[in-house]
């Protein structure tokens, strides 16, 4: 293998671990939602909320985690594109 070849894979390895990583940062945003005294409900993800936690506070149960599957397609989707142009950008600042 030539030199060029091993580091294009290596960006193109670069992009699912950015993808990754952006997708367990957008977690940091939460957004809770009013209901009944007894349950909290809280979304989590950016831009898209595509997990949900419910959690039962009197009796104490565990939490309920629910993915919403259409959000967290689009919100991977967005992610793996903004990935890519990070990593071209890279690679052609790089060259």
């Amino acid at each position: 293998m030539d030199v060029l070849t091993m580091k294009i894979q290596k960006y193109f390895l670069l992009i699912p671990i950015l993808t990754a990583l952006l997708m367990a940062l957008s977690l940091a945003y939460s957004k809770s939602v009013p209901s009944i005294p007894e349950i909290r409900v809280t979304y989590h993800g950016f831009p898209l909320e595509w997990l949900k936690l419910t959690t039962h506070i009197f009796p104490e149960a565990p939490a309920n985690i629910e993915i919403i599957p259409l959000s967290f397609v689009v919100d991977l989707v967005s992610y793996f594109l903004i990935s890519c142009v990070i990593v071209y950008t890279v690679a052609r600042t790089k060259h």
